[in-house]
């Protein structure tokens, strides 16, 4: 656990020096859960219950905007956006229901949202 918070606040602290307005191609692509950035006092058992909600999220967002995503086994999409001060990304589903996620962090390689005012790390999936 320590390794991924060490790999989790050099990440965030790299983002924060080299920070850059968001474009699409930052993060199209696809992008599965990796980890939750847990305080240092949390204890193991304590991670593995905060992270469950989170461990079979997927997101696959496409160049035109559209997105899909697994949350539990549960299908959905829609389309994407970032919000007009480029700070979430604004998930619109096909019923019209919106979902805004901040962004923490985007990196070549690892996006950090918060979500049910967690940071959860996800990381782009090669293939």
């Amino acid at each position: 656990m320590k390794k991924r918070f060490f790999f989790t606040v050099t990440l965030a602290i790299f983002g924060f020096f080299f920070a850059q307005a968001q474009t699409n191609n930052d993060v199209t692509g696809n992008w599965a859960f990796e980890s939750i950035i847990a305080s240092e006092s949390t204890t193991s058992n304590e991670y593995k219950a905060e992270k469950k909600p989170f461990e079979k999220i997927t997101f696959n967002f496409s160049e035109d905007g559209a997105y899909r995503s697994t949350v539990n086994g549960k299908k959905e999409s829609g389309n994407w956006a970032f919000s007009a001060d480029n700070t979430s990304i604004v998930l619109t589903r096909k019923n019209g229901v919106t979902t805004s996620l901040e962004i923490v962090e985007i990196t070549a390689r690892g996006l950090m949202l918060k979500m049910n005012e967690k940071s959860i790390m996800f990381i782009r999936s090669i293939n």
